[in-house]
């Protein structure tokens, strides 16, 4: 197993989190930083710049930052860029715990990579995108690659960065995907499916989801599952689950904790799914323990 050599650091009045300075410095110095972190209410981050691009992903609470002479609410799923030399501030949090991920990076070698990309990024201004849980998927992976000491690990880093980036320059330029593509399946079940893996920690019900998706509950049900592969509430406990393994292993969150950021009621309930479904507790897990010596996979 490769040696951890990684520069881990945690600003004071944090509740929990981190952030990881150039993970793969020889490799892929132009990730300068990734971090994920978990503030109390009242946490603020003083007027700073950086000399590369910073993506900043609020994931849970609602956050204020006055940045490019502007100021900008950043609510759950919300994204905010901040341009090389753009002294930023968060200046107001919300009067609760929050959560955020982000990355700091230099563009500049990851678009001679995907020089297509390169027109979008001509204007160096700061922006918002309101919607944009779906970075969620990809930050996480690139997380997780940064923190994880294991083979081919440049090459793992730089392919989840540069899927990252891909994923930004597509909000930016208001084009979730380039050309649409010929519906598959029914739009309302892909609704569906997307809220649930965008949002899994809210208290989802299936008749909510349904009526969201335009189906009667029962019609939703077979047609959810049949599309899935599981139903609707198997699905989104494996996306729990999943979720949970991750924070386990990559943060310094408890049990308690994790149970609460992915949405189950008790962290007795939590660890009862978790063994069902990965063959260890959670305690076991977090301890780096499987039933086979590595990481397990989520039944359907």
């Amino acid at each position: 197993m490769p040696q951890n050599r990684l520069k881990f650091e945690r600003p004071r009045g944090l509740f929990s989190g981190f952030g990881c300075w150039t993970p793969e410095p020889e490799l892929v110095p132009e990730l300068a930083k990734i971090g994920e972190q978990w503030a109390p209410p009242g946490f603020a981050i003083p007027g700073h710049a950086h000399p590369r691009w910073e993506f900043y992903l609020q994931t849970s609470g609602t956050t204020e930052w006055s940045a490019g002479r502007r100021r900008w609410s950043v609510a759950p799923d919300a994204l905010l860029a901040v341009p090389p030399g753009v002294a930023h501030t968060l200046v107001r949090c919300c009067d609760e715990r929050h959560a955020f991920v982000f990355a700091e990076l230099d563009l500049a070698p990851v678009l001679r990579r995907m020089p297509a990309l390169a027109e979008a990024w001509t204007e160096a201004a700061v922006f918002s995108v309101v919607d944009a849980g779906r970075l969620r998927a990809p930050f996480a992976r690139l997380v997780h690659e940064a923190v994880t000491p294991q083979a081919y690990h440049g090459l793992g880093l730089r392919q989840a960065l540069d899927a990252l980036v891909l994923e930004i320059t597509r909000l930016r330029r208001g084009t979730p995907g380039g050309d649409p593509l010929p519906q598959i399946g029914h739009a309302g079940i892909a609704r569906a499916r997307s809220l649930l893996e965008q949002r899994g920690a809210e208290p989802w019900r299936e008749a909510e989801l349904a009526r969201l998706a335009g189906l009667s509950p029962a019609h939703f049900r077979a047609r959810f599952t049949a599309e899935v592969g599981a139903t609707p509430r198997r699905f989104l406990e494996m996306l729990r689950v999943e979720r949970a393994g991750a924070l386990l292993r990559e943060t310094d969150l408890s049990v308690t904790e994790v149970a609460q950021e992915t949405g189950f009621a008790t962290s007795q309930h939590f660890a009862r799914v978790f063994r069902r479904r990965r063959g260890v507790t959670p305690r076991e897990w977090k301890a780096g323990l499987s039933t086979n010596g590595s990481v397990p996979v989520s039944k359907a």
